[in-house]
């Protein structure tokens, strides 16, 4: 996965299943960690579109890195946005 301009090595390690969201109409959220070769953990979210009746991922983001946030999620109105950092 690419952060900063390099590629991550990572490995799963577990897969949020209760993150699975709508962020409205056919747009979805998952959530995943992942230990990198550097030892570290990373939180990775995929955002999601349907797409002729299946998911199709069409961004990934590094959400955390050993637990500290690097932006957050806000629910509005039973859709979930991405937030600054506060």
């Amino acid at each position: 996965m690419p952060y900063q301009k390099k590629d991550l090595a990572l490995d799963l390690v577990k897969v949020h299943d209760d993150r699975f969201s709508s962020l409205g109409g056919d747009k979805y959220f998952a959530c995943v960690d992942m230990k990198g070769a550097d030892g570290k953990i990373y939180d990775i979210d995929f955002l999601m579109v349907v797409q002729t009746g299946k998911l199709t991922v069409t961004e990934t983001a590094v959400h955390k890195i050993n637990g500290k946030a690097l932006y957050n999620w806000k629910q509005e109105g039973g859709v979930w946005k991405k937030v600054k950092v506060s």
